[in-house]
C-alpha cells in the first residue's frame, strides 16, 4: 500500500533511473491475475520478484523508514499493476524490497539490474553521462528542444506545463529522439546505409584492438 501511495503521489518521477522507461511500464496481466485470486494474493511476495529500489540516504524511525530521493530502478511494472489493483491490497499482500544506499552507484545498479528481455540496446545509454549532458545542451539553445533519451519520457515523465517551453507557433514540439540523433549521427559521419540499416550498432559495445568501447564514442 505504502509503495501504490508513493507513485500516485510522485507519479513517474520515482522511475527517471530506470533504463526501460516508462513506456514499458504498463499493467503487467499475469500479475494482476495473481493479486485477484484469493489463493495467490497473499503469497505475492513470493511469486514476484519485488523491486529494487535506490536513495540517498535512509533511516528506520520506529516503524517508519525515511527515504531520501527514492528511485525505483527495477520494478516498474509491478508498482504500476500495484496501483492498478489498489482495492484488493489487503494487509497481507507484501512485496520484497531491496533498497540500496548509494548516490554514486545509481547509475550503475539500475542497467544492471534491468538485463531482462525487452530491454533494446538504447535503453542501457539512456543513464550515460554523455546523453544526459546532450539532453542539457539541447535544453538550453535559444530554442530549446526536448532530447527524449529514455523511452516514454516525453510522453509520461514531462507535463504538459513543461511541454509548453517546446511548443512551436504551430502547435508542434521541438521533440527528437535518441534513434533519430543516433541516425544523424551516423550519417554524419559517413555511414548512411548503417543509419538506415543498423541504427542498433550505435548503442552497442564495439571490440577495438585496445580495448571494448561503445561504438558510439
Amino acid at each position: 500500500k505504502e509503495i501504490v501511495r508513493i507513485f500516485e503521489e510522485e507519479r513517474f518521477r520515482i522511475f527517471r533511473l530506470n533504463p526501460r522507461g516508462p513506456l514499458v511500464n504498463k499493467v503487467n496481466k499475469e500479475m494482476l491475475k495473481s493479486l485477484q485470486n484469493d489463493v495467490l494474493r497473499p503469497i505475492f511476495h513470493l511469486l514476484n520478484n519485488g523491486l529494487s529500489i535506490t536513495c540517498d540516504t535512509y533511516k528506520l524511525e520506529g516503524s517508519q523508514l525515511k527515504v531520501r530521493n527514492l528511485q525505483i530502478v527495477n520494478g516498474c511494472q509491478t508498482t504500476v499493476t500495484l496501483s492498478r489493483a489498489k482495492p484488493l491490497l489487503e494487509d497481507t499482500v507484501l512485496l520484497d524490497i531491496k533498497i540500496i544506499e548509494s548516490s554514486q552507484m545509481a547509475h550503475k545498479v539500475a542497467e544492471t539490474t534491468n538485463t531482462q528481455a525487452g530491454l533494446k540496446a538504447q535503453d542501457f545509454i539512456s543513464t550515460d553521462k554523455r546523453q544526459n549532458e546532450l539532453q542539457k545542451q539541447f535544453d538550453a539553445l535559444p530554442e530549446p528542444w526536448f532530447y527524449e533519451i529514455r523511452r516514454g519520457e516525453w510522453g509520461k515523465m514531462t507535463s504538459q506545463a513543461d511541454k509548453l517551453t517546446y511548443r512551436r507557433s504551430d502547435g508542434t514540439y521541438r521533440v527528437m529522439h535518441i534513434k533519430d540523433v543516433a541516425q544523424a549521427a551516423l550519417a554524419f559521419r559517413g555511414m548512411p546505409g548503417e543509419a538506415k540499416d543498423h541504427t542498433k550498432t550505435i548503442f552497442e559495445h564495439k571490440q577495438s584492438d585496445d580495448d571494448t568501447q561503445r561504438h558510439y564514442e
